[in-house]
């Protein structure tokens, strides 16, 4: 795109996905729509467009050449129209969710063929370029649903035997399952993409804060856990799944071998935060950049979960520049408060009940 906000959201579109692919272990290269139409550099086997809603004829027709050749496409948000026949999907047009949060997150249609898809990508999307499956040639991966969990009806994620389309560029909330969601997209393609992030997941259990090594870790945890039953089995389930995760990449289940290993990781933090016990006056502190909260939960819900864990301080963002989200004489106050009620108030009350600060 040739605007200033074109060029700035193409480039947080390629920065998001790279990130996600260095994350995962992937050799790539960043070409642009020219270095496209002059041809592909030797060797490649897989295209991402991830935001290419214009293209150059010429490039246009190399992806189509590549593709009738073998070679494989992860696209998002608008595909080139010429290259719908080829790879069996078919657009429609831009869609607005029904409703706020009506494009909230995309949930999986039983796997949809694609090994290792995350059951629930969270994603707020503002919109969507519409495609439908082709039959006998494409199928759904996965749907859009609401903020409260209910499936929109409208496709997310669509798989033919050359492409990966998905209906919404990819964002950069949900992290971890987005680098999961790349995982999956790159390696149900290249199965070596699987093989290397596995290897690289399992040699990496145990290694964080200030561990080189899983024994590192394992030696001071199970020093520090003394009678702490908890402590312990947290410890020991946690070294159990990465033993685990390692059985299943020396027998070739590397997408196995990925999520026993990730779990293991999880397991093996969890362990290292109940070794660490609050000190004398430590207070744990929480920001909520939304004045509203966290979606699907109420105030009263959202701080009794911080409660419940230890947190003491909890940060509403509830004043915005010019805009309150409580009944303010200075500041114009925010229009849904008239619907949703003055936050510093529900909020506050919460905390008062569960005796955390706000």
């Amino acid at each position: 795109q040739s605007t200033e906000k074109g060029i700035a959201e193409q480039r947080a579109r390629v920065a998001t996905l790279t990130k996600n692919l260095r994350a995962i272990g992937a050799d790539y290269c960043v070409v642009s729509d020219e270095d496209l139409s002059r041809g592909l550099p030797r060797g490649v086997e897989l295209v991402i467009l991830p935001q290419n809603p214009t293209m150059p004829d010429t490039a246009i027709k190399r992806l189509a050449s590549f593709l009738t050749s073998g070679g494989k496409l992860i696209s998002f948000f608008v595909l080139p129209a010429e290259l719908e026949p080829i790879v069996g999907i078919k657009q429609g047009s831009t869609v607005r969710p029904p409703y706020p949060g009506g494009f909230a997150s995309f949930r999986s249609a039983n796997n949809g063929g694609i090994a290792g898809l995350p059951g629930v990508v969270e994603q707020a999307s503002w919109n969507i370029y519409q495609a439908r499956p082709v039959a006998g040639r494409s199928r759904i991966a996965a749907y859009w649903h609401s903020d409260a969990g209910k499936n929109v009806g409208e496709p997310a994620i669509l798989v033919s035997p050359n492409c990966i389309h998905t209906t919404h560029v990819m964002l950069s909330d949900d992290p971890t399952a987005k680098k999961n969601l790349t995982l999956a997209m790159v390696g149900h393609f290249m199965p070596e993409a699987w093989r290397r992030a596995a290897g690289n997941e399992v040699a990496m259990i145990g290694v964080f804060g200030p561990y080189q090594s899983r024994g590192e870790l394992a030696a001071a945890l199970a020093g520090s856990a003394g009678s702490d039953k908890a402590l312990r089995n947290m410890l020991d389930t946690g070294l159990r799944t990465a033993a685990e995760a390692g059985i299943l990449l020396e027998a070739g289940k590397a997408v196995e071998a990925f999520d026993s290993a990730t779990q293991a990781q999880r397991l093996l933090v969890t362990a290292y935060c109940m070794a660490r016990p609050s000190r004398p006056g430590e207070r744990r502190m929480v920001w909520c950049h939304d004045p509203f909260g966290v979606t699907g939960l109420n105030w009263d819900r959202a701080v009794g979960i911080l409660a419940e864990n230890g947190f003491t301080d909890f940060i509403l963002n509830a004043c915005w520049a010019g805009t309150a989200h409580y009944d303010s004489s200075l500041l114009s106050v925010a229009p849904e408060v008239a619907t949703r009620g003055a936050q510093v108030k529900e909020c506050l009350a919460a905390c008062r009940k569960h005796g955390v600060k706000l």
